[in-house]
């Protein structure tokens, strides 16, 4: 029976609306295509089980993979497709009456669900369309992006009633990380070979191999100080030849986010201090001209002569002397957002409106600009947010996810063994993708975020009580949180 709940609810809150929003709302014109679009989505769906959903979500994030994109030249991540398996596990249980534990955070879930509702009535009021296929409107993309980020908060803490094993789940993943990040080595070989990895993947490894070493290893041994030393060296030597220079911050913010849960303070300030000297020395000598452009572009934040910095190495978003364009598109929210500021623009624009502004621009860059603040994309995800909903909403949420990172870390420096080992993981992430949100902030980025926060959620409700009551978080010899309460077997995931 609750296999044929399952079916049966995957087809009427996926299938049909999924088939529709292809139809209609993004432009989709060949009714065949778009059952065949429809097809492996639900196959997949229907053969999951939802204990393993929280896998499925790890390794959605993990894969730089995805279905082929609607739109030229853009596919559509796993990530935010996963979130809509995971919320129709969310439904099947409800209609089963399985109830998960109560102890999330209110307020969390207060300022989600008026961001659910604040997306859900943009696309009835204003609905959204692909113009790049020829619809009048635009702006489905960020509203999909919308639909997934709702999906993934409350799929994912549905999953608060199953116990699982902190020990394989974080082994698991630290196994598929090593192989996305060789193959991505092998795939850039030809042009920075391993730049490339410092994004999502390359995180999620660095955040797990450091809570491996800092929460489960507890001999300090001169092997330990090696094994810790030598994941850090190689973090933030990626983030300098990364090639991004917003990465010379998350390398050593991410760095510090671990030893900080692990209540290595000091360590963390001799580590930071190191770091920031080492830069400086590199940016303001002879060695930063024989460098690599990718690192020259990254040490070019902290040199002090910008006139002996080749133009060249600057890229178009970059922040600096002489790329101001991410300050620019930021001064463009702030006067769209004046315009509406109590319930923002919402998701729709049109699309010969755009079309026309973009033609006329005489450069590139003007292009580029005109595009971005048209559609609402202003590379931070708080003016997003606040240029859609307006600014209450978007303040709201951004309340709720320094909140969440407050309590993640609060969470994860109580937290010990594998359990603890995996949420040092989420909060190096969590670090990473706050920047990534801040200097770059899309539709996908906010998926990310509810996806953190939902995790935090799920994962450990137990242990929130726990930290509440002033207590630490442990677990039993198999990995799984020791708790007082009698769990099913049947919700045991390994």
């Amino acid at each position: 029976m609750e296999k044929i709940i399952n079916y049966a609810l995957a087809f009427l809150f996926v299938g049909v609306p999924t088939f529709w929003i292809l139809m209609s709302a993004l432009g989709t014109r060949s009714t065949s295509s778009a059952i065949l679009w429809c097809s492996p989505f639900l196959a997949a769906l229907l053969a999951m089980n939802y204990r393993y959903h929280l896998h499925l979500i790890l390794i959605g994030i993990v894969l730089p993979f995805g279905v082929p994109g609607l739109s030229p030249g853009r596919a559509i991540p796993f990530w935010a497709i996963v979130p809509f398996v995971v919320f129709i596990g969310h439904i099947a249980r409800v209609c089963l009456d399985h109830k998960g534990l109560r102890n999330t955070d209110t307020f969390i879930d207060r300022v989600l669900w008026v961001c659910g509702l604040a997306s859900v009535l943009w696309m009835i009021i204003d609905r959204p369309g692909m113009g790049s296929l020829g619809a009048s409107t635009g702006g489905a993309w960020e509203a999909a992006m919308g639909l997934s980020a709702i999906a993934a908060y409350w799929g994912i803490r549905s999953l608060r009633e199953v116990q699982f094993n902190w020990k394989h789940i974080t082994i698991f993943i630290v196994c598929v990380t090593i192989t996305i990040s060789v193959w991505m080595m092998i795939k850039q070989i030809s042009y920075g070979m391993i730049s490339g990895i410092f994004r999502e993947s390359g995180w999620w490894l660095y955040g797990l191999l450091l809570g491996i070493i800092i929460k489960v290893s507890k001999r300090k041994t001169i092997l330990w100080n090696l094994s810790l030393y030598a994941v850090c060296i190689v973090l933030l030597s990626n983030a300098l030849i990364s090639g991004y220079r917003s990465r010379i911050l998350f390398g050593p913010l991410m760095l510090g986010a671990a030893f900080w849960t692990g209540g290595m303070r000091k360590q963390m300030i001799v580590a930071l201090c190191i770091f920031t000297v080492v830069i400086l020395c590199m940016a303001n000598s002879a060695i930063y001209q024989d460098a690599p452009l990718r690192a020259q572009r990254v040490l070019s934040v902290v040199r002090l002569d910008q006139r002996a910095t080749p133009h060249k190495i600057y890229g178009l978003g970059e922040m600096g002397p002489r790329s101001p364009w991410r300050m620019r598109v930021w001064c463009i929210a702030v006067k769209q957002i004046r315009k509406k500021p109590l319930l923002g623009h919402g998701y729709g624009f049109d699309s010969v409106t755009l079309l026309a502004d973009v033609g006329s621009a005489p450069t590139v860059h003007e292009l580029i600009t005109r595009g971005v603040s048209t559609v609402g994309q202003f590379h931070n995800i708080a003016l997003n947010l606040m240029y859609f909903w307006g600014i209450p909403i978007g303040l709201a949420f951004c309340m709720a996810w320094a909140w969440a990172f407050w309590r993640l870390i609060s969470l994860a420096s109580m937290a010990e063994g594998w359990f603890g080992a995996f949420l040092v993981g989420v909060s190096v992430y969590s670090v990473a993708a706050s920047g990534q949100a801040l200097m770059n902030g899309g539709g996908g980025e906010y998926v990310l975020l509810c996806t953190v926060m939902g995790i935090l959620q799920a994962v450990a409700p137990k242990a929130l009580s726990r930290m509440d009551a002033g207590s630490t978080c442990s677990e039993d010899e198999h990995g799984y949180p020791q708790s007082d309460d009698t769990v099913p077997k049947d919700n045991l995931v390994g």
